[in-house]
């Protein structure tokens, strides 16, 4: 309210001067009208004047205020110059080196170059042009054979994990005929994860197809996967007729070594078992399609 009053003041002393009243004229109109919310006499004055040389927009001018001696054209190239060197630095480093106030450097970082500091991301590799160039054409591959509504559903892939196998004994089994006054019998306690056993289970859209549990202690090798590749042959002739009369199932597993081993791939040559190609260092294709048959 008090603003649109100066205003309208201002336009009134405007007014006033195009009709060739003086200063005093002016002041006294300006009472009559307003009476308490005039303008003050040196106020009524500096507006007389500025409409008398030509000014007569009724606005303040513009105050730039003192130059700006940090946030300088140059300082904003010094701290650019600084963060291409090291993305990392912090803004006391930078401010260390460019000569500037760390207020200031927040502020060229935030209002000039329109940046703020991230953390990166994880990620499962960081890959290479060539490792990126193959995964691209074996997804390209993919998409192609999916063309075939058929394919997803041929597909047979696999997955590991760990069980801890402990057979404790029964405490009716345990107890023992002692005389009186000998010492109760003892007995060590178990730890469950002293025993574990891998498990390799096979599946495919229509439920497991086949489940094996390895000795203790053994890890799955080349040779130790041939074998039960050829158990997983013999169970798909049971279970999936379809599949097996016309050699339709395709195999999905990860790039791991025992996978791409020579005594591997010349054995699943030789018992013609069709592969799905799986993109270098990668697990995602397997987890989405394990996932698929899940849902």
């Amino acid at each position: 309210m008090a603003m649109q009053l100066c205003c309208a003041q201002c336009f009134h002393i405007i007014s006033c001067v195009n009709q060739g009243k003086s200063q005093a004229e002016t002041f006294r109109l300006l009472k009559e009208v307003y009476g308490e919310d005039s303008l003050s006499i040196m106020m009524c004055r500096c507006w007389f004047l500025c409409a008398k040389e030509g000014d007569k927009s009724g606005k303040d001018a513009d105050h730039p205020g003192r130059k700006p001696t940090a946030r300088t054209l140059s300082n904003v190239h010094a701290v650019q110059a600084v963060l291409d060197t090291d993305r990392r630095a912090t803004v006391r480093q930078i401010a260390a080196e460019v000569h500037i106030s760390r207020g200031s450097i927040h502020q060229i970082l935030r209002d000039d170059l329109s940046m703020k500091k991230k953390a990166p991301k994880f990620i499962p590799r960081l890959l290479t042009e060539d490792q990126k160039r193959i995964r691209v054409d074996m997804c390209r591959e993919n998409l192609h054979q999916c063309k075939d509504p058929l394919f997803l559903w041929s597909v047979i892939t696999r997955d590991e994990s760990w069980f801890s196998v402990l057979e404790p004994e029964q405490k009716c089994k345990s107890l023992q005929w002692i005389a009186k006054g000998e010492p109760r019998p003892k007995k060590a306690m178990h730890s469950w994860q002293a025993r574990k056993t891998l498990m390799e289970v096979f599946f495919d859209d229509q439920g497991i197809v086949h489940l094996e549990f390895l000795p203790p202690k053994m890890t799955v090798t080349s040779n130790v996967y041939c074998g039960i590749l050829a158990h997983l042959q013999e169970v798909i002739r049971r279970k999936r007729p379809t599949l097996w009369k016309g050699n339709q199932y395709h195999i999905l597993h990860d790039n791991a070594p025992r996978h791409k081993a020579n005594h591997t791939v010349t054995a699943m040559m030789e018992t013609k078992k069709h592969t799905v190609t799986h993109p270098p260092t990668a697990l995602i294709l397997v987890q989405q399609i394990s996932g698929c048959f899940l849902i």
